[in-house]
């Protein structure tokens, strides 16, 4: 009985709350060059979970984990940013963002390190007042100094072209999921 009163309260207060903002993001990289090798062609793709803590109306960190598959094989990767938005409203927002990137891969016998930074801009559409769906690219560089030992290319630059999922209740003010 006391989970059944819990959970009819929890439904009923839960609207009052403030959710959490977490993105969901789906990204393809198209490689621009490796080592010093400017070359094209298809590097491989990530989904990514962020949270963003907002700091002002238009400010946010980021913090995230990436599960991806690039040109060594799988990776995990754990981000951390920062976001500026412009122009937010009642249709969307205009927003760039930098990003540190430390993670390993998952070689064998161990994993090695991989690290990197990129930076990325883009658009986001509101679809509701939880939802908003976004398109942005980018540049990003990332290495793996430990990969040396097995290939001569051990790092990658990149053009991430990405598909972002907000997820976040919309607060009363024009701050965006």
């Amino acid at each position: 009985m006391k989970n059944l009163v819990l959970s009819v309260l929890f439904c009923f207060t839960s609207s009052y709350l403030q959710a959490q903002c977490i993105d969901a993001q789906f990204k393809s990289f198209r490689q621009l060059a490796y080592e010093d090798v400017w070359i094209g062609g298809w590097s491989g793709g990530a989904l990514e979970m962020t949270y963003r803590h907002q700091l002002t109306r238009n400010d946010a960190l980021l913090g995230g984990a990436e599960l991806g598959f690039v040109s060594w094989g799988n990776q995990l990767l754990f981000n951390v940013g920062y976001e500026r938005r412009w122009h937010p409203g009642v249709r969307g927002w205009l927003s760039a963002s930098t990003y540190l990137s430390n993670g390993f891969a998952f070689f064998t016998p161990d994993p090695l390190y991989v690290g990197g930074f990129g930076v990325r801009g883009g658009y986001s559409f509101l679809l509701g007042r939880k939802l908003a769906l976004g398109f942005y690219t980018g540049v990003r560089y990332y290495a793996s100094p430990g990969y040396a030992d097995y290939s001569s290319i051990n790092s990658y630059w990149d053009l991430p072209i990405e598909m972002h999922v907000h997820f976040g209740r919309r607060k009363s003010t024009p701050v965006a999921p």
